[in-house]
């Protein structure tokens, strides 16, 4: 799968939240159970990010959820029909 807008932003969290939890690249990649040429790839925005890994980051992270996707809309409007 390709990156789009949502997934760079989304890689640009994590790299906030590695360098926030005063984390390498080499520790968040051993913690996530992936390997550091991965975890680069999924911070440089290149590939979508697993949502298993979005929790899991969090946790190591000490970050909510929802902290990962505060860049994302609040809502999708959708017209309504009759």
């Amino acid at each position: 799968m390709t990156a789009n807008t949502v997934d760079r932003k989304l890689a640009a969290k994590f790299a906030q939240a590695r360098n926030s939890a005063e984390l390498n690249v080499v520790e968040v990649a051993e913690q996530l159970q992936i390997s550091e040429a991965e975890y680069v790839v999924m911070e440089s925005g290149l590939e979508r990010i697993p949502a298993a890994k979005v929790a899991q980051m969090a946790r190591i992270s000490n970050q909510p959820i929802a902290w990962f996707f505060d860049h994302a809309p609040r809502a999708i409007k959708f017209p309504f029909r009759k």
